[in-house]
């Protein structure tokens, strides 16, 4: 494998491009593939392919994820095997919710050492772009998890899927293009996702697992699937939180995510609170009568200093979890209390 253009012409940019440093360019150039190589192989043990057979009518049917934060209409690929990601040792398989998706005969998963096991769909959350998979089987590989506290815009990491005939591996390299994405669930990739990588892992150089990769947005795909540069990982510690309630058989068709139902105010600078400048019409603060021109102050008796910090603290809560808020309106502070609805869409 080749280094990426840009990081070459870094590294020979650092070490300068005379012939008196060439043998140090060159150790450059190889210490930089052998990293790539190096956590591409990790990757690729826990990278497993899945065969998924789908009902005919479903097969032909182009599908649509609702509350999907990509969502858009995707048409379903029975001719391909599809990419899933080994998440614990004891037969737990991650993969994107997209991969399996209609209605199924049966779902068969290829180990990385070519073992066949059928496997049973245990849950799945479609807002968060994942579905859990068990075969039995022990024993199985892992990757530790990267620290979410450690990413940083401009970390270089690799996307790694399943080939189409299942058994070589693809690899994509990108950057990190920005963390906290989708209220922090998710961090944005320029790797070029695909429908080989779909649900399968993202690492970085130390070959430690950062996420899911999500399915490409249709909106900017070409005709196979490749997307513009703009990506989607779910964090594996988001994984690690939702991971119990798919065990369970969890099956969230909406977004999963609670919903207060106000729009902040884009213009507002931040620091005594969190300026709303509409309400959702049938949302839980119309209907505990919050206003456009309230300000929130806090949540559950946390400050709020901005719509982030209001956006933060929802997130923490679930679907139908009681908040209180404290608001200005005019001169007057209003006690409110109310359930949080669901997300309808990102």
């Amino acid at each position: 494998m080749r280094l990426a253009p840009a990081l070459l012409a870094l590294a020979l940019l650092l070490r300068g491009a005379s012939a008196a440093s060439a043998q140090s360019d060159e150790a450059t150039l190889r210490a930089f593939e052998g990293a790539y190589s190096r956590a591409i192989e990790k990757a690729a043990a826990v990278t497993v392919s899945i065969k998924v057979d789908r009902k005919a009518d479903a097969a032909q049917r182009a599908t649509r994820v609702p509350g999907n934060f990509l969502g858009s209409t995707f048409a379903a690929r029975p001719e391909a095997p599809v990419t899933g990601l080994i998440y614990e040792a004891d037969g737990w398989i991650v993969t994107s919710y997209f991969n399996i998706q209609g209605d199924l005969r049966g779902v068969e998963v290829t180990l990385p050492d070519g073992a066949i096991h059928p496997a049973k769909v245990m849950g799945w959350n479609v807002g968060a772009d994942i579905a859990l998979l068990k075969i039995e089987a022990t024993g199985l590989a892992t990757l530790p998890a990267a620290d979410p506290g450690d990413l940083r815009t401009g970390d270089v990491v690799v996307a790694v899927g399943r080939g189409p005939d299942g058994r070589g591996v693809t690899a994509n390299q990108g950057i990190l293009s920005a963390p906290g994405r989708h209220s922090g669930r998710s961090v944005q990739v320029d790797a070029r996702l695909n429908y080989g990588n779909t649900g399968g892992p993202l690492v970085n150089l130390d070959g430690r697992l950062v996420g899911l990769c999500n399915k490409v947005n249709i909106v900017s795909a070409g005709d196979r699937g490749q997307n513009s540069g703009v990506g989607f990982v779910m964090l594996s510690s988001k994984i690690t939180e939702i991971l119990p309630s798919l065990k369970k058989g969890d099956r969230t068709e909406g977004s999963g995510r609670p919903f207060l139902g106000v729009v902040g105010d884009p213009e507002y600078a931040g620091g005594d609170g969190a300026p709303l400048k509409s309400i959702y019409a049938g949302g839980s603060a119309e209907k505990a009568g919050l206003q456009a021109g309230d300000v929130i102050q806090s949540l559950d008796g946390v400050k709020i200093r901005n719509f982030d910090d209001l956006r933060g603290e929802i997130m923490k809560h679930k679907v139908g979890d009681s908040v209180k808020l404290k608001v200005k309106r005019g001169d007057e502070v209003l006690d409110f209390e109310m359930p949080l609805g669901e997300n309808p869409t990102e």
